[in-house]
């Protein structure tokens, strides 16, 4: 289980009912000869171009189980669009999991529909506690403690692990001008972790400007930025040295259950497989696996940074699950530019480097450019003032 393909077919054959075990060192998957004939495992397999392998050795490792995801749907989650709807895609159509809505209410009142998953997912959005009071933190930290598997994809999801005391991990503040729009970078793998278990040791990640995160105290920091030399980009950006050192996959053990954090979104548009393979790792995290990190001291006291990780003041989620909208233009033609801004909107916020301008206009809803409700006639109205429009992101 080595691939987003071998991750489905893994997922099919549980579904199918076959017993199947993994090697926690390998992540070979195994299942006894006996389980299912020749060309009903050969059929599936090769459709998804997965090699199968027979030997004498008997099928051993740990056994797995198809996990009961939960996949939350409260406050700041868009349920008809993102990473939502990409996950009912993924887990539910492709790999047949099913998925069991769990709202806000369902945390706060610690109800079956929460209580019973083994697996929490929440997608990406638009809160910062997905609307949890402190009773449903709490609740939340209970649940991973007694053995539960938080998964948290990009901006929600990760800060309400931080709102639940699950990680030590914070959000770096992104440097004006920064732009990362949909690129490839390469990224170091800690081998300490399920969740990285047949991935490479070096290995590459989709970044959509995605949060920015500073690498735990307390659990594995599995995909890490190079700091040096081997850093590396293929796409389009700005100011992308400020990744460098920072994390983007983060395990957390809590009691006997983790929280498995993703800076970025595994899921995006369903065709990320380097993301998409952790994921399915996460998903079949093996019970009761407790690993320290590899990259840091063990901390004597996670409470205390974690802690102060949740009191950390987090940066603004100004683009939802897509972007904010940003135009750069020379200094000298800011303020005819804001004059432009300020018929559309007051929300608008400035900021200067290295001799451009940065207007960011708030994007809470997540819209993309062909959705926004004036981001095109507002580019029109900069033209035809004649406004010299040094670079449009939305």
């Amino acid at each position: 289980m080595d691939s987003a393909a071998a991750s489905e077919l893994t997922f099919r054959l549980l579904g199918a009912g076959v017993p199947l075990t993994r090697d926690v060192a390998t992540g070979v998957v195994s299942l006894p000869a006996s389980a299912m004939k020749r060309g009903e495992l050969d059929t599936p397999a090769r459709s998804l171009g997965v090699t199968v392998e027979g030997g004498p050795v008997p099928a051993s490792g740990a056994a797995l189980r198809t996990p009961d995801v939960g996949l939350f749907a409260g406050t700041g989650v868009s349920t008809t669009s993102g990473s939502y709807g990409e996950a009912r895609y993924v887990l539910g159509d492709r790999w047949g999991l099913r998925l069991t809505p769990v709202t806000t209410a369902d945390i706060n009142g610690n109800t079956p529909a929460f209580t019973e998953r083994t697996v929490l997912l929440v997608p990406d959005g638009s809160s910062s506690n997905g609307g949890l009071t402190a009773q449903g933190l709490a609740n939340l930290e209970q649940w991973v403690a007694a053995g539960g598997t938080y998964v948290g994809l990009r901006n929600e999801g990760t800060r309400v692990a931080r709102a639940a005391g699950l990680t030590s991990a914070t959000v770096k503040a992104k440097p004006t001008g920064y732009q990362v729009i949909g690129s490839h970078f390469r990224v170091d793998v800690a081998q300490g972790s399920p969740v990285s278990l047949g991935r490479p040791a070096e290995d590459f990640q989709f970044d959509n400007g995605d949060p920015i995160l500073n690498p735990s105290q307390t659990g594995v920091n599995v995909l890490t930025y190079p700091s040096g030399d081997t850093f590396w980009s293929n796409g389009y950006t700005v100011g992308a040295e400020a990744l460098k050192g920072t994390v983007s996959l983060v395990d957390e053990p809590t009691g006997a259950g983790h929280a498995v954090l993703f800076a970025y979104n595994p899921l995006f548009r369903a065709y990320n497989e380097n993301g998409i393979h952790p994921l399915a790792n996460a998903l079949l995290y093996p019970a009761g696996t407790q690993r320290p990190s590899p990259q840091a001291k063990p901390c004597v006291a996670p409470d205390e940074p974690r802690g102060a990780a949740a009191a950390a003041e987090e940066p603004p989620n100004l683009g939802g699950e897509w972007r904010p909208i940003v135009i750069q233009v020379a200094d000298a033609d800011l303020a005819r530019a804001r004059a432009v801004v300020e018929r559309y909107t007051d929300t608008a916020r400035t900021a200067s480097a290295d001799g451009s301008s940065y207007i960011t206009i708030p994007n809470p809803d997540g819209l993309s450019a062909d959705e926004h409700p004036f981001v095109r006639d507002l580019v029109r109205d900069l033209g035809a003032a004649g406004i010299p429009l040094r670079s449009v992101v939305a």
